[in-house]
């Protein structure tokens, strides 16, 4: 089984052929996600350039927040495109799916709508000093933004499920192209009302050309949706409530963070911690793009026994990836920094190279949590990101009083550590024989990219800099990459990789 194996399918009853279709797949996809990535990054870029800290730590307060709710859009998602791809290949799926989540998105898309507009009038009426106007339309913009994506997310769902991976990146390019456009505009006469306003306008763009191409599919994606309402919302979290809860994990520890750092340090303090966690956090996004792109194929897999092989394998050679690739993102810390902060910041830059470790150990076991939701099993995972989540947050306040913001980076690490190399395999290990031994494995083989990148990487970056030396460690990168991933695949695999790649 191989990485191509699983994810370059011609046939519909399973995962065979060529390479050839895994190459372009991953290639959209990593398009796209450079695309809206970039895009992140150049609007917090053009933040901290035209706003002082405290409205940008307002706008990464209220983004993050808001992202609590909009994860449902992917969570959901899985679902979705998980029965459109069965059905795509003629197996038997579950019509009443489909239907039932969309109404539950757009019941939570209108709550969300509706709580944000009383609570902007109620904070008008109080006359609350630090939501004055600009604050209010940046709040209201970005959940509106999150509004249209969960009343649309059924557009990439079907997308994904049909594996039209060139439409998600235009739609990726036409999003991010609209929101650094208005946001570039209207900055210096708006402030950061700009932001929601720009984010909204850029979601609009790209879910309208989803919509365009996808319009012709409703065989695949029924137009009809169930009545609006919490019976709705019940059947949305009974579909997909494990996997957004699993979703939620990650982006508690970071919003957590946020909260407590603001909280207890400023909100001045919130933007240049956010600023430090980003970049590392779209670099494991970036990443997990490629990977996840095993994920449509795994339901295609007929025995359990070979996706748990597939998994083994691909945990492996990622995770000897990823080992290479936060080495090479660690050592440019500082003109990462720079470039999205506009100058050097120590706070930004401990955050940073403490939030390369904390995504490197989120690896190791992301390949069984795919495999987890592929089975339909995602709910195991529920209760130990909750105890993961809570417990970050009582560690987190501790080690920032004791420490400083950089006390929110420590816990979150310790944290995720305990949980994701010891807790998790346990849990998935009642269900997947081997989780323990796979997981390991993964972590044996993020240290062996780690040494393999520090190796190659290092003399370049101590001895290089500017342009020319980003471009070396980036090719030093690249090269240790494909040592690394070589030795991880084992002789078995290596067999497997000749044969594929």
């Amino acid at each position: 089984m191989t990485v191509a194996w699983l994810a370059s399918t011609e046939q519909s009853s399973d995962a065979s052929p060529s390479a050839r279709a895994l190459a372009r797949h991953a290639s959209w996809n990593y398009a796209a996600l450079v695309i809206q990535l970039g895009s992140s990054l150049a609007i917090y870029a053009l933040a901290f350039r035209h706003l002082p800290r405290t409205d940008v730590g307002a706008f990464a307060l209220t983004a993050a927040t808001v992202g609590l709710v909009q994860i449902l859009d992917p969570a959901a998602g899985y679902v979705m495109s998980r029965v459109v791809a069965e059905r795509e290949v003629g197996r038997a799926a579950d019509e009443q799916v489909l239907p039932d989540v969309r109404a539950g998105l757009n019941t939570v898309a209108y709550g969300l709508a509706a709580v944000t507009g009383l609570g902007a009038l109620l904070a008008l009426v109080l006359a609350i000093p630090a939501l004055g106007p600009p604050r209010l339309m940046m709040v209201a913009g970005v959940a509106l933004a999150a509004c249209v994506q969960l009343a649309s997310a059924a557009l990439p769902a079907t997308a994904l499920g049909l594996g039209d991976y060139r439409g998600l990146c235009e739609a990726s390019a036409l999003t991010a192209a609209v929101t650094l456009a208005v946001a570039w505009l209207l900055l210096p006469p708006t402030g950061v009302a700009a932001l929601g306003i720009a984010l909204v306008a850029g979601q609009v763009s790209g879910r309208g050309l989803l919509f365009v191409r996808r319009r012709h599919d409703s065989p695949s994606m029924p137009a009809s949706a169930r009545p609006l309402g919490l019976a709705a919302v019940g059947e949305l979290w009974r579909h997909s409530g494990a996997i957004y809860l699993s979703s939620l994990a990650a982006q508690l520890l970071a919003v957590s963070d946020l909260w407590t750092v603001g909280a207890l340090r400023g909100v001045g303090s919130t933007a240049a911690y956010r600023a430090g966690s980003m970049i590392p956090t779209q670099a494991l996004s970036l990443f997990y793009r490629v990977y996840d792109v095993l994920y449509p194929r795994l339901p295609r897999m007929r025995e359990a026994a070979s996706q748990e092989r597939a998994i083994a394998l691909a945990s492996r050679v990622f995770c000897a990836a990823a080992g290479c690739m936060f080495t090479a993102v660690f050592l440019e810390r500082g003109p990462f920094t720079h470039l999205l902060v506009g100058s050097t910041d120590p706070l930004t830059e401990h955050v940073f190279a403490l939030f390369c470790a904390i995504w490197l150990v989120n690896v190791p076991v992301h390949g069984l949590a795919l495999l987890l939701i592929s089975r339909g099993k995602a709910r195991v995972m529920t209760p130990v990101v909750l105890v993961e989540a809570a417990a970050n947050i009582a560690v987190s306040i501790v080690l920032v009083v004791l420490v400083g913001p950089i006390g929110a980076a420590i816990g979150t690490l310790a944290t995720m550590a305990v949980s994701n190399l010891i807790v998790m395999p346990w849990i998935i290990g009642r269900l997947v024989s081997g989780a323990f031994r796979i997981t390991w494995l993964g972590a044996g083989c993020c240290l062996l990219g780690v040494g393999v990148g520090a190796t190659l990487q290092t003399p370049a970056a101590l001895g290089l800099h500017g342009l020319l030396g980003s471009a070396t460690v980036a090719a030093a990168c690249l090269v240790s990459v494909v040592a690394a991933v070589w030795v991880a695949a084992g002789r078995q695999g290596r067999q497997v990789l000749r044969a594929h790649v």
